[in-house]
């Protein structure tokens, strides 16, 4: 399989994941929303986010320096601590919310710095966090 059929298929899932993630929202289920996000990023990704989201910023560099493979993991990465923070600000865990929404940040600035083009959807996200944050 060449790696166009790869990517399609991989964002293809992302994709039907994110409908899922916000179906899930819709229908107040939250908590099933947040064990699916939790069982994407350490099947796909290997990641624990109760261990990344306590990273500084320093720690989150190294992190990712050493573990990032490409534009789509670090954006898929983004996207869902960006839906784990939508979900848990919409049931009022505002200090857990604050916690992912600095890791989706983070990647989501680290995604337009190294692509060097300008994103107004990366931009409407870090603006959305940002506020969540604030």
């Amino acid at each position: 399989m060449g790696y166009e059929d790869f990517l399609t298929r991989y964002l293809r899932q992302i994709g039907t994941l994110v409908a899922a993630l916000i179906g899930f929202r819709e229908k107040k289920e939250y908590q099933l929303a947040i064990d699916e996000i939790e069982k994407a990023l350490a099947t796909w990704f290997n990641i624990k986010s109760e261990e990344i989201e306590n990273y500084s910023e320093e720690e989150l560099t190294n992190y990712f320096e050493s573990h990032s493979k490409n534009f789509e993991n670090e954006n898929s990465i983004a996207e869902l601590f960006y839906q784990k923070t939508i979900t848990l600000n919409q049931i009022g865990e505002k200090e857990e919310a604050k916690k992912s929404a600095k890791v989706s940040i983070y990647l989501f600035r680290l995604i337009d710095n190294k692509s060097g083009l300008f994103s107004a959807e990366i931009q409407q996200r870090i603006a959305e966090l940002d506020h969540i944050i604030s």
